[in-house]
């Protein structure tokens, strides 16, 4: 069988240092999946710089390809870490099967996750909101001061979430009262009724407060998801922002969540190979789940950090991955 190759386009790689990643949380998490990806029989390969190393037609001039770096039987060992996979420059012309877009891959002739519409719709936060209105808190489109103004008024006593379209990872986000906003944003925002996810999910399954529960689909299958704690005295989950997350295992995904976040897959109407996530929230108001945000291309996890279900997403996604490629 002919080995698939995957490519995953990145940013912070060049010609003269190997794949750097973000930090050494992603740099083990990325390891991990290569090193799964490599026992599956594919090969990963970093790609970068499109604009002078892509030829078109899914062919790329150089990259990095992922290799082990020891000889290991067991794929799901939680000992395989960044240590376990080297990288080997590249200068001859490859032909990638399948491009895993982490960087806005500039071009579109190539097999790819994801189809631009996913990308556009999920990427863009008022388009998210115009894409699905019925699992939204309501949501207004702000252009100038003065809007914002009479938003503000109209909500003087509440907490409010303010966006610029474009945010992503609690960055360029305001949640709070509006009394307490800083005006440091950047028009367009959107604006939204605050969801109060105080009251825990139902029945206290899988948080007894605050939180945000991501499900991650690919090809319209559930691979993992996440729980997300705020901060004690915050209302942002986000990691890095000093929120935790567990890893969730398929199992423990509420499939009422897994039915909404499929519908939305459907609603994307592409054949091309999807994989995003959604960020849900049980308003303790209204008594029922509420979109937060839709993410396109959802990061990685690594049972040091997310728990030990994030062992079973990466195999997940590895092999969906392969499959992919091979379609």
């Amino acid at each position: 069988m002919k080995q698939q190759l995957i490519a995953i386009y990145q940013s912070n790689v060049n010609d003269n240092t190997s794949p750097q990643f973000e930090n050494s949380y992603y740099r083990t998490a990325y390891s991990n999946l290569f090193y799964r990806l490599l026992h599956l029989g594919a090969q990963p390969v970093v790609v970068y710089d499109a604009k002078n190393t892509y030829s078109g037609n899914g062919t790329f001039t150089r990259g990095w390809f992922a290799e082990l770096a020891e000889k290991s039987d067991d794929a799901s060992d939680e000992t395989q870490d960044s240590k376990k996979v080297k990288y080997r420059k590249l200068e001859t012309t490859f032909k990638a099967d399948l491009l895993y877009d982490k960087n806005r891959f500039p071009f579109s002739d190539i097999p790819k996750l994801n189809p631009d519409r996913v990308k556009k719709i999920c990427n863009d936060k008022y388009k998210t909101y115009l894409f699905a209105p019925d699992f939204h808190s309501k949501s207004y489109s702000i252009w100038h001061e003065s809007e914002l103004e009479v938003f503000g008024l109209s909500h003087p006593d509440c907490n409010i979430a303010l966006k610029e379209l474009d945010s992503y990872g609690g960055e360029k986000v305001f949640v709070g009262r509006f009394a307490d906003y800083k005006n440091d944003l950047n028009f367009p925002l959107i604006a939204q009724e605050f969801i109060d996810t105080s009251g825990g999910t139902p029945n206290r399954q899988l948080a007894e407060g605050y939180h945000d529960v991501r499900i991650r689909l690919f090809d319209g299958q559930p691979i993992g998801g996440s729980l997300r704690i705020p901060k004690a005295g915050t209302l942002k989950s986000n990691q890095h922002l000093g929120g935790q997350a567990r890893a969730l295992y398929v199992r423990e995904l509420p499939a009422e969540l897994v039915e909404k976040t499929a519908e939305l897959d459907a609603r994307f109407g592409v054949k091309g190979h999807r994989f995003f996530a959604a960020d849900w929230g049980f308003d303790k108001t209204s008594g029922e789940w509420k979109l937060f945000e839709l993410n396109n291309m959802p990061g990685l996890a690594h049972r040091s950090v997310d728990g030990p279900a994030a062992d079973e997403y990466l195999q997940l996604l590895a092999e969906n991955l392969v499959k992919a490629a091979q379609r």
